[in-house]
């Protein structure tokens, strides 16, 4: 059976309380490497970890929607969220102000 989860910084999401949120008290970086770990463990995308109408620049949170796989590592979200979080630290680059240790 397929197991979804929800991995967020967003204290809207967070607030439902619902299971399948894994909180990450952190920014938008660190859901974007804690989606990675789960990857790593077999888990796939469902959402883009770029989506969204505000810039990471802008909005410092995060929800990314994965779906537990068969237990090997999914290629192609590997390489998405690899190129997201490399993204996000070229953002930190330009800016330092952007590194959100805090959500």
């Amino acid at each position: 059976m397929m197991k979804i989860i929800c991995v967020s910084n967003n204290p809207i999401i967070i607030n439902k309380k619902l299971p399948q949120v894994q909180v990450i008290n952190g920014g938008f970086l660190d859901v974007l490497e804690k989606a990675k770990d789960k990857i790593l463990k077999g888990y796939k995308l469902v959402t883009h970890p770029l989506t969204g109408s505000i810039s990471p620049q802008v909005m410092p949170y995060k929800s990314i929607i994965l779906e537990s796989g068969p237990g090997q590592v999914d290629d192609e979200s590997l390489q998405i969220i690899n190129l997201a979080i490399a993204y996000a630290r070229s953002l930190i680059q330009l800016d330092p102000r952007l590194c959100w240790d805090e959500a």
